[in-house]
């Protein structure tokens, strides 16, 4: 805001913003109506302001899951910013370090153009990025008794002494999908190829569609052994404390979200968009948990990933500065090695494809219903759904039951008059119990 502001005067630049009070939102909500504010800066609702001749929108990290309304229809930033830019003749700009896979299909469809540095440039200008594998692991003495492996505390005792080392670790509360205890690749449904996970010890079920396969086989290593990923980020900040005692220790998560730490020697532990500012930049990030964020059931769990640790790394120093990245995780995910390889672009055509093969969102328009037993039910026979390819419903809570509908993009219309006939039967029939719809749902992990 300071920068904006010096650049193009105090007056110009107005702010929407939750923190800032319903008043001063007000006042800056009225600057753009009049013409005053020619600059409107904000989190999600910046995106409705109604700036004079907009010439440009801008969205930064548009695939962030914050950008989506948690309240109907669920608009997202994103959405909005493509629908106003093309009916008031702007420009639009998503900014980042990794866009989403929405993103990425309109690049393919020449909607949008990609600004950004070609793969040998972004590996020249990223710090360079090594991997803790399964083997690493497995020769390590102290892996069996703790959760940090040897390598990475070597590579906090080497980084140290330049300054201050970030941590990032997942975010808690994560229901880990299931992968394969030999290969660690995700387990796939067989039906419709989405994550499984563990309904009930030693029983497999989609979370996608509820197919439960009597026996699952990985298409990569044809074993039949499913392993769970166990969280344990918990006690990261306790053990590293312990381990470095008289290291500054610094936690940024949750209510406890820092905004910057001194550019001294110091470990910082922040979950992903909890991290603090470092003046002079970090001198090395440590990922920790890796396949943790990769096995989320959720099916944009690897874009994710990628989004979440390239945020990360662009806090790092550069690499003539000694910064560096290590992760520990899976080494051959295809997320790990975007990274790695520093071509998310390439990571995003692949996972993209991908989508198209299993039909997933944005290849298809999908529309979540989820709500009361009897909700979802009615809801569904207000409808033959010819034509409509439904998954579920399946249970994913008490009383509570989510179906999926999905078409081609081409008759999404069509899905969504349907279901605007279906909801409007619904309410002249009065029929009871909670029911939710959302078109093009960000995240299956709900459902």
């Amino acid at each position: 805001l300071a920068t904006f502001r010096a650049a193009f005067g105090h007056g110009a630049v107005g702010v929407l913003a939750s923190e800032n009070g319903h008043s001063a939102r007000y006042r800056n909500y009225l600057a753009a109506s009049r013409g005053e504010a020619r600059i409107m800066l904000g989190t999600r609702s910046a995106v409705y302001a109604p700036v004079h001749n907009l010439g440009l929108v801008v969205v930064v990290d548009e695939g962030h899951d914050q950008h989506e309304d948690r309240r109907t229809p669920y608009p997202h930033a994103r959405a909005v910013g493509i629908i106003r830019a093309a009916r008031q003749n702007a420009a639009l700009l998503f900014a980042g370090y990794a866009r989403s896979t929405d993103a990425q299909a309109l690049v393919e469809r020449g909607w949008l153009r990609p600004l950004g540095l070609t793969p040998a440039d972004a590996r020249r200008a990223q710090p360079p990025v090594r991997v803790v594998t399964e083997d690493d692991r497995d020769r390590d003495p102290t892996a069996a008794r703790l959760r940090i492996p040897s390598m990475a505390f070597r590579f906090l005792r080497d980084h140290l002494p330049k300054g201050p080392v970030l941590v990032q670790v997942p975010m808690g509360g994560y229901a880990g999908a299931l992968s394969c205890e030999r290969c660690r690749n995700r387990a796939r449904c067989p039906k419709c190829d989405g994550p499984l996970r563990e309904r009930r010890r030693g029983a497999p079920e989609c979370a996608l569609c509820g197919h439960a396969p009597v026996r699952w086989t990985c298409p990569h290593c044809h074993t039949s052994r499913l392993r769970t990923p166990l969280p344990g980020a918990v006690r990261t900040a306790e053990e590293l404390a312990r381990a470095f005692p008289g290291v500054l220790a610094v936690n940024s998560s949750g209510a406890r979200i820092r905004d910057d730490v001194p550019d001294e020697p110091a470990i910082v532990v922040a979950t992903p968009g909890a991290e603090p500012a470092a003046p002079s930049g970090y001198a090395g990030l440590l990922i920790l948990d890796a396949e943790v964020t990769l096995n989320r059931i959720d099916m944009r769990a690897a874009e994710e990933a990628v989004r979440r640790w390239s945020n990360a790394a662009a806090l790092v120093r550069a690499p003539q500065d000694g910064g560096s990245v290590l992760i520990v995780g899976p080494s051959a995910d295809p997320a790990v090695q975007a990274l790695v390889r520093a071509d998310i672009d390439g990571f995003l055509v692949r996972e993209l494809a991908d989508r198209v093969d299993a039909g997933l969102t944005p290849a298809t328009k999908m529309v979540r219903v989820d709500g009361h037993t009897d909700a979802v039910r009615d809801f569904l026979d207000n409808d033959d759904w010819a034509g409509v390819d439904i998954l579920g419903p399946t249970e994913v809570g008490d009383d509570r039951w989510a179906a999926l509908l999905r078409v081609p993009v081409t008759q999404a219309r069509e899905l969504t008059r349907r279901v605007k006939s279906a909801l409007a039967i619904r309410s002249a029939r009065k029929e009871q119990g909670q029911l939710s719809v959302h078109v093009d749902p960000e995240s299956l992990e709900d459902a």
